[in-house]
């Protein structure tokens, strides 16, 4: 088997020529098959319920969407995939152009994560100005660039390993840095931002809230300040929501491709050793960490959970007049801004 057919040797699954190498032992296979049916089946569930739910139909969960394609496709393309390849052991031009699709695939999830979390500095740092910046156009340009970047990337490298490979020796480690290892840098330094600005913002809402229920407690507030109270305790779930969710994503994503950096940094600086045990576990931590993203959500993210506990659990929405949450499709309001902001969670 080549070293190209380990797909995820090195992060730019790539190698100068094919060389021989120990064959994929049977239980990686079963385990990878495993993920790819749990991968499957979560993101399906994932996609299927932000397309179908009107509910769902919100700025954050499109960013879900997007990842949870690029997800899906671990597990009904690039397993199975590779699998083929390994067992035909075919290392020609077709597995190359096969590899520009799987190199798109693991990079449209980075730059998707990286979409997410910019989705979320934005709505959580400076959220009066979230619907200006995150309008329809700039939502739909971001995801599609987090889609053309990852496959123009990949699609230089087929190029230069066939008309240039002596530039493909540095524009593959070129390749690492940017597309993995600084956006993960930057998420990681991104979320510590958000995390302690959703703290402060927290602190000053629970201090809002407890001199509004002492008001009401010493002098029997009025109506209003109890309408207010509400919100500003709805609005601190929603924002300790949406960091925990993101945090959940960024945090596993880092795990999940720590041992695959390690390896392709090894491989290509050769500066450290690396065995075909780690080559093994950094592929399935890679195929595992496209299956984690819809447990998170279904954990995490209240709109997504209810909505499953609907299909699973048989619960039929409550509708009550004039009773909504903050991800009612209801609206009562006449202008376009108070109706999309109605629509949009935090969580």
């Amino acid at each position: 088997m080549s070293s190209t057919v380990n797909v995820m040797n090195n992060l730019s699954m790539t190698t100068a020529t094919p060389q021989p190498v120990q064959e994929s032992p049977v239980w990686y296979w079963v385990v990878s098959l495993l993920i790819s049916i749990v991968t499957s089946i979560g993101n399906g569930i994932v996609m299927y319920l932000i397309i179908s739910r009107p509910s769902l139909h919100l700025t954050n969960n499109y960013f879900i969407l997007s990842l949870a394609v690029a997800d899906i496709m671990t597990g009904v393309f690039v397993i199975p995939s590779t699998y083929i390849f390994e067992v035909l052991k075919i290392y020609d031009l077709r597995f190359d152009v096969v590899l520009v699709f799987i190199n798109t695939f693991f990079f449209a999830s980075v730059f998707n994560v990286c979409a997410l979390t910019l989705d979320r500095y934005i709505s959580i740092v400076i959220p009066l100005k979230y619907f200006l910046y995150m309008n329809n156009k700039r939502v739909i340009s971001i995801i599609a660039l987090a889609w053309i970047i990852p496959f123009i990337i990949a699609g230089i490298y087929l190029i230069l390993k066939y008309y240039a490979p002596e530039a493909n020796r540095v524009y593959e480690p070129l390749q690492i840095f940017i597309c993995v290892i600084v956006p993960i840098i930057l998420m990681l330094i991104i979320y510590v931002r958000i995390y302690i600005i959703a703290r402060r913002l927290s602190k000053q809402t629970s201090q809002t809230t407890n001199q509004l229920r002492f008001n009401d407690a010493n002098a029997n507030g009025t109506t209003e300040d109890t309408v207010i109270m509400k919100k500003e305790r709805r609005e601190r779930r929603n924002r300790e929501g949406s960091v925990a969710v993101l945090g959940a994503v960024i945090i596993l994503f880092a795990l999940c491709w720590l041992v695959p950096v390690y390896n392709t940094i090894c491989q290509i600086f050769q500066v450290c050793p690396f065995s075909f045990i780690s080559i093994k576990v950094a592929n399935i931590l890679l195929h595992l960490n496209s299956s984690i993203n819809p447990i998170v959500y279904a954990v995490l993210k209240k709109d997504i959970r209810r909505e499953l506990l609907k299909i699973f659990c048989g619960r039929q929405r409550q509708s009550v007049g004039g009773s909504f949450g903050t991800n009612s499709t209801y609206s009562f309001a006449t202008n376009t801004s108070t109706k999309i902001e109605m629509r949009y969670s935090y969580t």
